[in-house]
């Protein structure tokens, strides 16, 4: 078996389910060729279950597609792992509930694991729709990345690296030897995980095609706003890059683990502009004592103060917020100015 799609399952909008489910089946006849696990992970309701169970193609069941229960819900990151232990495939294919797969994905997944023997990670492009399916965007990595073989190593320090795990095939057997893991019972897995895999792939490959549709909702559940623990969650994940980072570090890969702490940094400054300033004293306190930046080589000043002085950096926020937000803005242009 060539391919185990993975679909996670929490509170599911039967249309965006069922459009998902359909974008796979519809484009394919050899059914042992892949797989579809979907893992319910706790519903509250058990309408997600009976989607599954119910769903028909050409008003027949198909006999590849399966389901799994968890006990307890371990979110998407955990999901995804149970299905990646109990899939076949040779590869694995993560999928959203509300995304779907692009005409002719399949194909060109199957042909390019038989081009790109050995490989552990093949990359694809991607396309934005909105939650009705209208397409919005379509391609962005086709104009940016190269498509030779080269390791993950070199794939992350030369090409341009999406965070977000639907954008690639990998090797199951990869994941599992080195046992690369989502972090569960977190609401953002993704960055860390990519960013490990791709590191340590011995080889990997962009193909320059789009698979798969990634659906802009209205009602997604991956909004921050004023939520003190998806605030912490968001922290969390660009913490858990720079230990990425580190462990790059440590290993002597001095190049990939720059690369991956630019993204961890970026990852802090993007969550001070939007995020951290609206946690109380108490908890920005101590939220960026435990989970600080991880400074190795060049850092911005604010990323070295937030990292050495975390208390006065939390104070200095909640009090002079719209003073270091106006010292930060001229500090960016004025460093893009010097570029």
């Amino acid at each position: 078996m060539l391919i185990s799609f993975v679909i996670p399952l929490y509170q599911v909008k039967k249309k965006d389910f069922l459009r998902c489910l359909d974008s796979i089946y519809r484009q394919a006849t050899q059914y042992d060729k892949f797989e579809v696990i979907c893992v319910d992970d706790c519903s509250p309701d058990a309408d997600t279950s009976i989607y599954v169970s119910e769903y028909k193609i050409n008003g027949i069941a198909p006999s590849n597609l399966f389901l799994v229960r968890h006990d307890i819900n371990k979110r998407q990151g955990g999901a995804r792992n149970t299905a990646i232990k109990v899939s076949n495939g040779d590869f694995v294919f993560l999928i959203d509930q509300d995304d779907f797969l692009y005409d002719g994905a399949i194909e060109i997944m199957m042909s390019s694991i038989e081009k790109y023997k050995g490989v552990d990670i093949i990359m694809f492009d991607s396309a934005l729709s909105d939650e009705n399916g209208n397409m919005v965007k379509k391609g962005h990595y086709v104009h940016v990345n190269r498509t030779s073989l080269m390791t993950g190593n070199e794939f992350l320090c030369t090409q341009e690296i999406p965070w977000t795990p639907w954008h690639y095939l990998y090797r199951r057997n990869f994941l599992l030897d080195n046992n690369y893991k989502f972090e569960e019972n977190v609401r953002f897995e993704d960055v860390d995980f990519v960013m490990r895999c791709t590191v340590n792939a011995a080889k990997m490959v962009f193909v320059p095609n789009t698979v798969i549709v990634h659906s802009i909702s209205s009602y997604q559940t991956s909004t921050v706003g004023n939520s003190v623990e998806k605030i912490y969650d968001l922290v969390k994940v660009s913490y858990r890059t720079g230990l990425v980072g580190l462990e790059e570090y440590n290993k002597g890969n001095k190049k990939g683990a720059s690369v991956i702490i630019s993204h961890h940094h970026f990852g802090y400054m993007a969550a001070v502009k939007s995020y951290i300033w609206r946690l109380p004293y108490a908890s920005m306190k101590e939220c960026t004592k435990k989970y600080p930046p991880i400074i190795i080589g060049k850092a911005s000043v604010l990323i070295r103060f937030m990292g050495n002085f975390p208390g006065m950096f939390s104070f200095l926020m909640v009090c002079m917020f719209p003073i270091l937000s106006l010292l930060y803005w001229a500090y960016s242009k004025v460093k893009l100015v010097k570029n």
